[in-house]
């Protein structure tokens, strides 16, 4: 028999489920396979099954990314297999990053940059940027990679070149930048710390 949905939403929604569910499976399975490693380097296996399962499946990944298609707010399925992942991320950033650093605003870095490497890969941006050096899934790699090397090197990862602030001691970690917590500025935002640094 076939299946009728009441409205295209519906329907998107469906699949998104199906989709999302799918790719919690996925992750889950990678970070178990890793179950005897470093926290981070589970956080990887994560990370890359996240990446590989979105370029295998690029037009679910739009359906589930797009929350003008579907109502992920009425889908308890959705919500549910989302949270899940999203602890399983904090989870594991929470048991391995170094002292002094925002386990949730490391989660939402790296949710960010998996998110638009993916939407990279699938929108057909990412040759652009990788065409003078590794393919397009050797450079997503990379660059997660890259990520979690700036989250286990502490305050002065990444920081070559930076301004003195920048690499001040009780640094958190801010999209691959550092900005002071823990001085008189501590209480501004990164972003703006950031902005202020670049003005002088």
């Amino acid at each position: 028999d076939k299946l009728h949905f009441a409205s295209r939403t519906a329907l998107l929604t469906a699949l998104a489920e199906e989709a999302t569910s799918q790719l919690r499976q996925r992750v889950e399975a990678a970070v178990q396979d890793a179950a005897h490693a470093a926290p981070l380097a589970r956080f990887t296996s994560l990370g890359q099954a996240y990446l590989g399962w979105a370029c295998e499946h690029p037009a679910q990944f739009r359906v589930v990314s797009d929350r003008r298609l579907i109502d992920f707010d009425g889908s308890e399925r959705l919500q549910a297999d989302n949270e899940a992942i999203r602890q399983l991320m904090g989870r594991l950033l929470n048991d391995g990053v170094v002292p002094g650093i925002d386990v949730r605003l490391a989660q939402l870095t790296a949710r960010a940059l998996a998110y638009g490497l993916a939407r990279m890969a699938c929108d057909g941006h990412l040759d652009e940027w990788t065409a003078s050096g590794p393919g397009g899934g050797e450079a997503m790699s990379a660059a997660l990679s890259f990520f979690v090397q700036l989250l286990q090197g502490g305050p002065s990862a990444g920081c070559a070149g930076c301004s003195p602030r920048l690499a001040a001691p009780g640094a958190a970690f801010f999209g691959g930048i550092i900005a002071p917590i823990n001085t008189a500025e501590g209480k501004r935002s990164a972003v703006s710390l950031l902005c202020k640094d670049f003005e002088t």
